[in-house]
């Protein structure tokens, strides 16, 4: 992992992400533990590095879910996309069936008016 890789302690670590945010909200659940003859130096030095790691990999959750947020976003609009055009493509057959129908109706209508003639 980055952080085992790390040869001397840093004194801060600067951390850019996208952030995902959800429309719903979780209450968080604390545990309390205690913890017997370890050192504080010891405990501390654990916490801040699972801090860091919990960190770094919230922000690889967060880039990962809003990637997957911003496909489903771009799949939903190329869905309504192709419902619009299928929607436009039959009106412009049904106005051309129609064209067709009315024409041959009035061809149909013409041959008649001939004959009573």
């Amino acid at each position: 992992m980055l952080l085992k890789s790390l040869s001397s302690p840093c004194e801060a670590l600067d951390l850019g992400y996208i952030r995902y945010v959800v429309s719903i909200v979780l209450d968080g659940v604390a545990s309390e533990e205690v913890l017997d003859r370890v050192g504080v130096e010891e405990v501390l030095d654990g916490v801040a590095y699972r801090l860091v790691s919990a960190q770094i990999f919230q922000a690889l959750l967060d880039a990962r879910a809003s990637e997957h947020s911003m496909r489903m976003i771009a799949m939903k609009n190329a869905t309504d996309n192709a419902s619009d055009l299928v929607d436009d493509l039959t009106l412009a057959m049904n106005k051309a069936r129609q064209g067709a129908i009315t024409q041959e109706l009035a061809e149909i209508s013409g041959g008649v008016e001939a004959l009573n003639e």
